[in-house]
Parts: structure tokens; C-alpha cells; sequence
């Protein structure tokens, strides 16, 4: 498995929707006009659960203390500004069928993609799609996927899938290129979007340019949003193609603007059915993705911890590591053993390299969020500076090499767009 680095609840009171016309705000032109309610307005108005700490604690800011009283915050979540009007169900405004793609984002919580898709639509359809792209071996003959994370994958999907169960709801599962398998799926189910989280590399983005295209021509809706990042894009205080190029800078000017840290969103209390004319799918075996199994006995249960994919087992690993933290900090820490090499503080104790959380590989497929991993450490911790700790570093290192890459990925994009040549088909 590699271990790349690149790779709460909802607190406090949440009041009735007839109570918040009396706060006091300033609307913006969107939420003026025209009378007709905006989604962006619905979901300030009607839904915390989609609302960034909409009544909980003040979000985290370098430099300042995290305030003890609750605060409502009156602005919706960028991801549900002007979308556009609600037009009939009076459910809510709810309306037909929006498929979610999963991606690297196999969980349920802190979820923008699927939080709107419950806000806007009267039936969800969660689905994810094994793409043979990602299989098979390169033109040098090593593997994409290696068998031990191949294995990590599918546990990951069967994880989501019972999550989704638990909940009664399903997870639809294909085997075939994205482009081609979501716009037939969705015609076949009649949905009337396709909601998902951005990826950051050159070829994930070549699938959903090619995906949007198929689908606009299927005149199907596209909502893209972002996740996976301890800090949200729209947050930071640049624009992504301005971003500076090296690590210290990119830190320095997030920790001199101040730029708050999100509340993860919660897992989705309840779902709607899915029709039960849907035809959910299997997920794969290894051997159908081309991925030969481990031999008898050279697993990976040698290592450290278990690594076993899924996001209740991402929520495990997080909790063993804040006892082992705690343990940690009760008995002084392992003073021979924290990277500075010295006397521990109480504080250090938990943040040498020997107290690792190890949790990337759940980062990598999105079985946990970044801001799930700051925000319960945060409430474990309560008065400890998290920001000068390893883990939070390691967070924003990880944010560093995603947008880094995005930014990179986005002006290749637009380079090959401007050349004047045809679009090959996929070969990688």
C-alpha cells in the first residue's frame, strides 16, 4: 500500500427554519432577486447540515482562541451560492433525480457533492465506477494499481456501499469508463445532474472534460465541487493560478491571512429509496480488474497497523491514534523517542514521527476527511496549540501538493485545449 502524502458532529442548537428571517443580515443581489427562493437561500435558511458551522462553534483561525459561545453564521456554503431556483415538490423545493459520482471521496461525511445532492433533489443516486483505465500495466510494463491497494480499493467501496445500506440507501457500481457508463446510466435512470468533487491531476481531469462533454450533450446538469483539503479553495487568500510555487510561502501567506479551517459536514441522517428498477451492480473482484491476488502469506499483516479500506475503518484508526496520543501525553511522552530528541513537553509528546497517525492511505481514497482528522483532535485536545503539531503540518503539506498539482493540471489543460489538434482516444 503506498503511503503517499499527497494522497462532529453538527454542534450546537439548531434552529427552526421560521426563526431565521429575524436575524439580522444583509442580503446579497442573488438573495434579493427574484422572489423565487434560491437554492443558496433554501440551504441558509432551511438545512444546516449543508451550512458551514452554521450554528456551531466559531471556525478555527491561527492566532486566535476558538470562541466557547455558538455562533450563527448567516452566509451559505460557497458551493450553494447562486445556483439557481427551486422549481417544484413541495418538499423542500426537491426535484427529480441527481446522480453522485464518488471518486476519491468513499465516504459519507464532510461530503459537499452529496450533502447538495440530498438538499436539491427527491431521489439521490450514489454510484461508482471502476475504470480499466487505472488497471492493467503502463507502457513499461509495471502495474497502475498494485494488488495491495487494488485490495484497499474494493474494501473501501464495499465499506461505502454498507455505510449506504445502514442508512437504506445503495450504492450503484459499474465496471467501464466513466465517460461513457455515467450519461447512459443517467438516461436510463432519467437523472437530471451528475454532482461530484474536482480531482487535481492531468488525467482525472481529461475524464470529466470528456464526461462533462457527453453529458451536456445528453443535456444533463454537471455540478462540481471541492473536497479532500484541509483548506476549502475558495478560502485561501490567492487565486489557484497565483499560488506560490514553494511550500514555506504557500504556509507563511495562509498563516498570515488568518484563513479558517471548516466544520466537517455530517453524515446525512436519512436517504431517499432508490427505484428499485435500478440495477445496483457487483463490485468487481481482483481478478476481473486484472489485478493478480497477494500470494499465501505475504499479505500485509506484518505492518505496523492494519491497513483495511473503508471509512468506518479510517474513523478506527483515528480514535486508536488519539488514545495513543493521550497515553502519550499522561506518562510524559517517550522522551528518547520525539523529533527534537530532548525533554517532551506535554504538548510534543503526541506529534513526534514515532507517533504517526498513519492514516494516509485512508486520506488517499477519501475514506476520512482532512477536516474530520483536525476537527476531532481538536475537541480530544481542547487548549493545545494543534497548529504547531506534526499532524496539522503533515495536512497542510498534503494541501500544498494537491493544489500545487491542480494548478499545474488546470494550465496544462488549457494548453492542449488552445492546440489545434483531435482528441485521442484514452490510452492510459
Amino acid at each position: 500500500m503506498e503511503n503517499s502524502r499527497n494522497t462532529s458532529p453538527h454542534l450546537g442548537f439548531v434552529p427552526p427554519a421560521a426563526a431565521l428571517p429575524a436575524v439580522s443580515r444583509t442580503p446579497s443581489a442573488s438573495l434579493r432577486h427574484p422572489p423565487t427562493p434560491t437554492s443558496a437561500a433554501l440551504a441558509s435558511a432551511a438545512h444546516a447540515p449543508v451550512l458551514e458551522a452554521s450554528t456551531s462553534m466559531a471556525a478555527v483561525e491561527f492566532g486566535k482562541k476558538t470562541r466557547d459561545a455558538p455562533t450563527l453564521l448567516t452566509q451559505p456554503l460557497p458551493e450553494f451560492v447562486d445556483e439557481g431556483d427551486f422549481t417544484g415538490g413541495a418538499a423542500g423545493g426537491k426535484r427529480g433525480k441527481v446522480m453522485v459520482w464518488f471518486r476519491n471521496d468513499l465516504r459519507l461525511h464532510d461530503h459537499a457533492a452529496l450533502a447538495a445532492a440530498l438538499e436539491e433533489a427527491s431521489t439521490v443516486v450514489p454510484c461508482y465506477v471502476f475504470d480499466p483505465c487505472q488497471f492493467g500495466r503502463t507502457q513499461f510494463g509495471f502495474e497502475k494499481t498494485g494488488r495491495y491497494r487494488a485490495r484497499f480499493l474494493r474494501e473501501s467501496v464495499e465499506g461505502l456501499r454498507k455505510g449506504l445500506q445502514a442508512k437504506e440507501a445503495e450504492l450503484v457500481v459499474r465496471h467501464a469508463c466513466p465517460e461513457k457508463v455515467i450519461p447512459e446510466l443517467c438516461k436510463k435512470i432519467g437523472c437530471r445532474a451528475v454532482y461530484f468533487h474536482q480531482e487535481v491531476t492531468y488525467d482525472e481531469h481529461k475524464v470529466e472534460d470528456k464526461l462533462e462533454r457527453a453529458l451536456r450533450e445528453a443535456n444533463i446538469e454537471v455540478k462540481k465541487f471541492w473536497s479532500n483539503t484541509l483548506f476549502h479553495d475558495k478560502d485561501l487568500p490567492f487565486a489557484l493560478d497565483k499560488m506560490p510555487d514553494i511550500y514555506t510561502d504557500f504556509r507563511e501567506q495562509i498563516e498570515r491571512a488568518a484563513t479558517s479551517i471548516r466544520r466537517p459536514l455530517p453524515i446525512p441522517d436519512a436517504f431517499p429509496p432508490l427505484p428499485k428498477s435500478i440495477d445496483v451492480g457487483e463490485i468487481p473482484s481482483l481478478e476481473r480488474l486484472g489485478v493478480h491476488s497477494a500470494a499465501s502469506g505475504r499479505g500485509v499483516s506484518a505492518s505496523v497497523v492494519e491497513f483495511r479500506g473503508g471509512e468506518a475503518e479510517a474513523g478506527r484508526r483515528l480514535k486508536e491514534y488519539i488514545a495513543e496520543s493521550k497515553t502519550a501525553i499522561t506518562s510524559g511522552g517517550n522522551q528518547s523517542r520525539n523529533l527534537r530528541g530532548t525533554s517532551a513537553s506535554s504538548q510534543e509528546a503526541y506529534l513526534g514521527a514515532d507517533f504517526s497517525c498513519k492514516i494516509s492511505p485512508w486520506l488517499a481514497l477519501g475514506c476520512i476527511s482532512p477536516r474530520k482528522i483536525f476537527e476531532d483532535l481538536r475537541a480530544s485536545f481542547a487548549g493545545q496549540n494543534l497548529q504547531k503539531s506534526t499532524t496539522y503540518f503533515e495536512l497542510v503539506w498534503r494541501d500544498f501538493f494537491r493544489f500545487i498539482t491542480m494548478k499545474y493540471a488546470v494550465a496544462r489543460n488549457s494548453e492542449t485545449a488552445a492546440a489545434p489538434q483531435k482528441v485521442a482516444a484514452r490510452a492510459y
